[in-house]
């Protein structure tokens, strides 16, 4: 009796790991307001990205996939707003940044939503990432910035003095 549940618990076990292999990642990074790169399973061979406007851009994927669901993730700068999915037809969505809230429980930046549909050539899961970070704030360089107004006001200071050296230098020529 106990090998029977043995060999169940193998093949249970064997049908869950082949499952997972198959598991698709799509991967979905905003660099800039108007650049979006989007990876399937580490490849962007078969994507699509089309730019439509400023933090606007249509995906389309190039074999069938049954995507489902409307993921957003909040924004790593204004909490108020958020990078949301919304699906627009076979294989394609719409992803929109800085956008009002879809409704759903928004995930937080370069987390991963796991159930955003299957491919159908193996009927794996694919999960979808998104990375934000085309508008994190840069944080300047006081020293370049220093430097460059020290230089500037030693510029400006020279400057103003050389019409006093000039007139200092006709008059002292002129009295010879």
């Amino acid at each position: 009796m106990k090998i029977p549940t043995l060999a169940l618990l193998a093949v249970a076990i064997a049908a869950i790991a082949q499952h997972s292999a198959f598991a698709h990642e799509l991967v979905l990074t905003e660099t800039s307001f108007n650049t979006l790169i989007v990876t399937y399973d580490g490849s962007t061979t078969g994507v699509d990205v089309n730019y439509i406007s400023g933090d606007h851009w249509g995906v389309t994927i190039a074999f069938a996939t049954g995507f489902s669901g409307s993921p957003q993730w909040t924004e790593p700068e204004d909490p108020s707003f958020f990078n949301v999915l919304t699906l627009s037809g076979t294989n394609q969505f719409i992803v929109n940044s800085d956008f009002f809230s879809n409704g759903t429980t928004p995930l937080t930046n370069g987390s991963s939503f796991g159930n955003f549909g299957t491919d159908t050539r193996d009927a794996g899961p694919i999960s979808v990432t998104f990375k934000d970070r085309g508008d994190s704030a840069a944080v300047p360089d006081t020293g370049s910035t220093f430097g460059l107004l020290f230089v500037s006001l030693i510029a400006l200071f020279g400057a103003r003095r050389l019409p006093s050296i000039s007139a200092r230098h006709v008059s002292h020529v002129t009295r010879h």
